[in-house]
């Protein structure tokens, strides 16, 4: 990446697009606290801050899915979304309290899970919904997918692009990563197109077609 700049608004889908290779990832893991940056700045809200971890990242309220998912297939859904979370209850834990928590969350977000299935035996598309809840459980509100839909297959597809859509509407952003222009056409409110680790152009919905991208 080189003097590359994105922007993503507050109840907005941002697409990146561009070529494998174009450096759309590496610009997200820096967000996400992945990857560390050589120089420039990240500002949330306006404000400079460093994010140095993943962990660091939700503080922001920042998440990512990543195109490789990074479930524990053994565990069930709702251990997998609560591995690795701050229990604040002075060392105790109550599963079934907790359990409730997580579903309820799946069932506002659409994602139509149940949270007691081994994540392991999960088709592809349902095992990219757990790692979307296990985002969104920590409350996030800037939501990066990378190249989400390559397992996918067409209503499967078609499925996630809703739910982007209706995060969207319920008050979260999303920059999604893909190199597929019809779902750019389908979802995008905002698209950075990325060639070389350097911006092409940003354009705002009205001012693109699949033809032009």
């Amino acid at each position: 990446n080189e003097d590359l700049t994105f922007k993503l608004e507050l109840n907005k889908v941002h697409v990146l697009a561009g070529q494998n290779g174009a450096g759309k990832s590496t610009l997200m893991k820096i967000l996400f606290g992945l990857e560390q940056p050589d120089n420039g700045k990240i500002l949330v809200d306006g404000k400079h801050v460093k994010i140095s971890s993943p962990r660091e990242a939700i503080t922001y309220k920042i998440a990512m899915v990543q195109q490789h998912f990074q479930l524990v297939p053994n565990l069930t859904v709702f251990e997998n979304v609560v591995l690795g979370t701050n229990i604040k209850a002075n060392w105790y834990f109550n599963k079934q309290d907790s359990l409730k928590v997580v579903q309820k969350k799946s069932d506002e977000l659409g994602l139509d899970i149940d949270c007691n299935k081994i994540a392991g035996t999960l088709s592809a598309d349902i095992q990219q919904k757990v790692e979307i809840l296990k985002a969104l459980y920590k409350d996030a509100k800037y939501l990066i997918l990378d190249e989400p839909t390559s397992l996918l297959g067409p209503k499967q597809i078609d499925n996630l692009l809703e739910f982007i859509k209706s995060f969207r509407d319920l008050g979260g952003s999303v920059a999604l990563i893909t190199h597929k222009l019809p779902e750019v056409i389908k979802v995008a409110d905002d698209v950075s197109v990325i060639r070389n680790g350097k911006n092409v152009c940003r354009l705002e919905k009205g001012q693109f077609d699949e033809k032009m991208l």
